[in-house]
């Protein structure tokens, strides 16, 4: 049985686990200060221990639910913590109204998120890669050193569209 929570809820466990998961990662992330005071907290348990945290930003201009920090316990990796997290991510956005989920891949999680559908610019969709552009050229995207962008649709319109070129995906 699961349970999620936002900033408030499992604040020092998920903290515990993000500073675990990232040996550099700066205050302001953990903090959600500076260029992440807008953003908020997803805490998942599992048991009563939290599995999985992520921290996201809504870019409702750009119609963007961005997570520049995802990460999964140690201890509970490979057991599909990452992929109900994921799903409740998608799950909110689609109920924000919001069309694309944008990533932050480490090498190390990069077939993570290609198995949750998510792909790097040059693999995705018209309406993605202009999402990625956006947020870049607006200097809103909080990439990571050593990571890798990725994005997927999420949107009303994600399931069976169609790219520019007709091709389904």
């Amino acid at each position: 049985r699961y349970a999620a929570g936002g900033s408030n809820i499992g604040e020092d466990e998920a903290t515990k686990l993000l500073t675990a998961s990232f040996a550099d990662l700066h205050d302001s992330v953990l903090a959600l200060t500076g260029e992440y005071r807008g953003a908020q907290r997803v805490v998942l348990w599992r048991d009563e221990k939290v599995v999985a945290a992520a921290v996201l930003q809504v870019h409702a201009d750009s119609s963007v639910l961005e997570v520049p920090i995802f990460a999964a316990s140690k201890t509970a990796r490979r057991k599909g913590h990452g992929a109900v997290l994921t799903a409740l991510l998608i799950g909110l956005g689609r109920r924000l109204g919001l069309r694309t989920l944008v990533i932050s891949a480490t090498d190390e999680s990069r077939a993570f998120w290609v198995k949750q559908g998510l792909h790097s610019a040059s693999f995705c969709r018209h309406a993605e890669k202009a999402a990625l552009r956006a947020l870049r050229t607006s200097g809103l995207v909080h990439a990571f050193a050593n990571s890798t962008l990725m994005a997927m649709p999420i949107g009303p319109t994600a399931a069976g569209a169609a790219d520019d070129d007709g091709a389904s995906r």
